[in-house]
């Protein structure tokens, strides 16, 4: 295959690398990515290369330790003197083997603190508060215990995919999430504080930075209001109804009842100790008596759905009130925040010919309202997507473009966070994991070639490294 080809297949299969299937992906690079020969034949006719052996990390350190053992056993059978020198000269040994694993060339002085495992791309230290910018761009675990309560129905079905093959949710350390982190860190609660959008490329990240951030607030103990993606809202085919209590207003309690049974996982600790504070009379026979427990608010909608929108609202009222009262601290997470200002694909339930627009939803409504509050002791951080577009209108990813000039105007202020494509310190971290993972099958992508012929097809974005190194 000549060069032109060549060139020509990468260009259309970068265009296409995140919506085609994997065995497809699979059939292109067979025949793409093989070495032409120069008679002409075809390269995937040739015999193949056998397997390189790439000892790991651990075997080689392991070995050298061995030999270092085995000399100062010898020598302690010569004379005290020699004994003495063979023992300076093995010490010698294992501090220059010791120095091998120093990732000072790499990462900086300050990074020989943080690396405590024996992976130069993973870190044991699992407590993002812990995580300083000398820990970006290495992988960190999320423990059992965290990823049961904060993320127990997974933030997307990529990392839902990743967490049944690696044995673990494992979240890369990324400098936007840092920067959240950071400014979250020195902010006084005591006045409103700053919306954070953060934005970027389709696959660049966007849900690892929030779930980092909701993972740091999470363990602070703040009460955590997440809508894992607003698109099941807006696209989702569900029953809708007319709001009884918000006129103009339409119910989708299908997705209320979801998100209520989401919020008591997220919550459970703080919501045990937490009581109604005004009475609500939702039948002549049903009420919930204001000093009642906050769970039987909760429980009354998961088991009466018609409900289900209202007791959102009302949830949410006894957040915030809370919140006022310092009781605790609200994170406001929300995954395509632009999907609250534009049309759905549901139809009014007594307008059938005219479509419901996101913000006639009472739980778009209700959410609205406390992002924009301004409330003491809330901190949102938010997304904007530009899936959530039609194919023809996703020209930018900038938040300006995605939301439109009228939202723009109604959430500011607001500091807007970008997430960029992997740097290579990034990308070469991401490869070393995958190939540690067994997530890369094939042993000519852990070659320097194959790797940068992964670089190039996938511009170094992170969903994209992750699809093309599985079909290796």
């Amino acid at each position: 295959m000549n060069t032109s080809v060549k060139v020509v297949l990468s260009s259309l299969l970068s265009r296409r690398l995140c919506t085609r299937p994997l065995h497809r992906v699979r059939q292109i690079q067979k025949s793409f990515l093989g070495t032409s020969s120069e008679d002409g034949s075809d390269p995937t006719n040739e015999v193949a290369r056998p397997p390189v052996h790439r000892p790991s990390f651990a075997d080689s350190l392991r070995k050298a330790r061995e030999d270092a053992a085995s000399k100062k056993e010898h020598s302690a059978q010569g004379s005290s003197s020699s004994e003495s020198s063979s023992s300076s000269d093995s010490s010698e040994e294992d501090d220059s083997l010791l120095g091998k694993r120093e990732p000072a060339d790499l990462f900086g002085k300050s990074a020989k603190s943080r690396i405590t495992s024996q992976d130069m791309f993973m870190t044991e230290q699992s407590d993002p508060s812990e995580h300083a910018m000398d820990y970006e761009g290495i992988y960190y675990i999320v423990s059992q215990e965290d990823q049961t309560r904060f993320f127990p129905s997974f933030i997307d079905s990529h990392y839902r995919i990743q967490a049944r093959t690696f044995g673990g949710l494992y979240l890369m350390i990324r400098k936007p999430a840092l920067e959240i982190i950071d400014i979250i860190k020195k902010s006084s609660y005591n006045c409103p504080l700053p919306k954070f959008i953060v934005y970027g490329k389709r696959g660049g990240g966007k849900t690892s930075t929030i779930s980092h951030v909701m993972h740091y607030c999470g363990k602070q103990n703040h009460m955590l209001l997440n809508i894992p993606l607003v698109n099941d809202w807006i696209r989702a085919r569900t029953n809708t109804t007319p709001s009884t209590s918000k006129a103009g207003f339409t119910n989708i309690p299908e997705q209320a009842q979801k998100w209520i049974s989401h919020f008591a996982a997220l919550n459970a600790p703080l919501i045990k100790d937490m009581k109604v504070t005004k009475s609500i009379e939702w039948t002549k026979k049903e009420v919930t008596e204001a000093g009642s427990p906050l769970q039987s608010l909760i429980d009354f909608g998961l088991l009466r759905q018609k409900y289900a929108d209202d007791v959102v609202d009302m949830l949410l009222d006894e957040v915030m009130t809370c919140a006022t009262e310092n009781k605790f601290k609200v994170l406001l997470v929300i995954d395509g925040l632009n999907g609250f200002y534009q049309p759905t694909n549901m139809r009014e339930p007594l307008q059938p010919q005219r479509f419901i627009h996101a913000e006639k939803l009472c739980l778009v409504d209700s959410f609205k309202r406390i992002l924009n509050s301004g409330n003491k002791n809330v901190v949102a951080v938010c997304t904007v997507n530009e899936e959530l577009r039609k194919l023809n209108e996703r020209v930018k990813f900038t938040p300006f473009y995605l939301l439109g000039k009228e939202a723009s105007q109604e959430l500011e202020p607001f500091v807007p966070i970008q997430v960029e494509n992997f740097s290579d310190m990034e990308v070469k971290n991401c490869l070393d994991f995958y190939s540690q993972r067994k997530w890369i099958q094939n042993s000519a992508a852990l070659t320097d070639e194959g790797r940068k012929q992964i670089k190039f097809l996938t511009s170094n974005n992170p969903y994209a490294v992750w699809k093309v190194a599985g079909a290796y």
